[in-house]
């Protein structure tokens, strides 16, 4: 069969209206307590990560002034970065753990959602069958179903980890200096604006590619399927420039997508150079006035790069959510199918005497 353009803008549409992504809370619910888990040593190895400029800051105050420290004698840089890192160890062994417990999740999800996609296409009606192509079909259940793996395993890590990078640099930028915490943060409403507008545009995109490369999928298994008919009537070259022709659409929706891509991450770039600039001049004259020591401004900028990498971080994850959340929409619309009427795919059970 072939597949109807019609289902591609009206899936659009109903992405555009709310995240399909809040669904895949009934996959990974049986992964609760692997994905509770990787929470959980997230935010220790998060923790970690916020410690070490404070600590640095503190180091150098103290060698600077050779003030006295816990037993009467001055920090030690050797004592501290000996310290730092028994921490590094730790939070090497959070992560690996993290990993290791996130990835078995988003394998279970992934596989769960192949189980059921498959037993809902077995159960289709004939109509619907005979109206898809089937190449369609199995790019669903292969890509679609990748990509949302991906999103379960690192997309939405990273951009969760971010979150908890920003929140925890913002609360210790305001102790450290309020005002300079004013300063850093002026350039990025603008860019949280940009990231939301291209993140739309983003999925808007990548649904189409997403219906771009199920066509291009089906026509190829159809070609294939046929490949004897085909040859019969002299018909390669041109299924092989129709063929290609789908190919370049997918090509010119993927452009599209990184395009907007590059821009966020653009705007978000050029927010953090602004923010560190800006910090730069207003923490500089802070030192000067002597409101502000040498170390608290070290770890407010080590602080304010930690911040921004996170808001750059948040912008690629949301764009690679967005990217997903055409996948998921595809499977989704699959998974909601109404099931066929009772008795339609199953005959009787037969009775008899074996006759010999």
């Amino acid at each position: 069969g072939q597949s109807s353009d019609a289902e591609v803008p009206a899936t659009a549409a109903e992405g555009a209206k709310a995240s399909p992504l809040f669904d895949l809370a009934e996959f990974m619910y049986p992964e609760r307590h692997r994905l509770a888990g990787g929470l959980v040593l997230l935010v220790g190895s998060t923790s970690i990560s916020l410690l070490f400029p404070r600590v640095m800051g503190a180091v150098m105050d103290s060698c600077i002034s050779g003030d006295a420290g816990p037993g009467g004698a001055a920090y030690s840089p050797a004592s501290a970065a000996l310290a730092l890192f028994g921490l590094s160890v730790l939070q090497a062994v959070f992560v690996a753990a993290r990993a290791q417990l996130l990835n078995r999740a988003g394998e279970s999800v992934a596989a769960d959602m192949r189980s059921r996609t498959f037993r809902s296409l077995v159960l289709a009606d004939s109509a619907f069958l005979d109206a898809t192509a089937t190449g369609e079909l199995v790019s669903r259940l292969s890509s679609d179903t990748d990509a949302i793996r991906k999103v379960v395993t690192t997309h939405a890590l990273a951009g969760l980890r971010s979150l908890l990078m920003i929140g925890g640099c913002a609360v210790l930028m305001l102790q450290i200096s309020p005002p300079l915490c004013a300063v850093s943060f002026a350039t990025f409403p603008a860019a949280m604006l940009l990231s939301r507008r291209t993140g739309r545009l983003i999925r808007d995109r990548q649904a189409a590619v997403q219906a771009a490369l199920a066509d291009a999928s089906a026509d190829a298994h159809n070609a294939l399927l046929n490949i004897r008919t085909l040859r019969l009537f002299a018909g390669e070259r041109r299924e092989s420039d129709k063929y290609c022709s789908l190919v370049d659409q997918v090509r010119d929706h993927a452009v599209a997508v990184g395009a907007y891509a590059a821009v966020m991450e653009a705007g978000v770039g050029l927010a953090l150079s602004s923010s560190l600039l800006a910090v730069l001049a207003f923490g500089g004259q802070q030192v000067l006035d002597g409101s502000l020591s040498y170390g608290d401004l070290s770890s407010f900028f080590m602080y304010t790069l930690s911040l921004g990498f996170s808001a750059g971080g948040i912008s690629s994850a949301y764009a690679e959510v967005q990217r997903a959340s055409g996948a998921t929409d595809r499977l989704l619309s699959l998974l909601r199918r109404p099931p066929p009427p009772n008795g339609q795919l199953r005959l009787p059970p037969l009775q008899g005497d074996t006759v010999g």
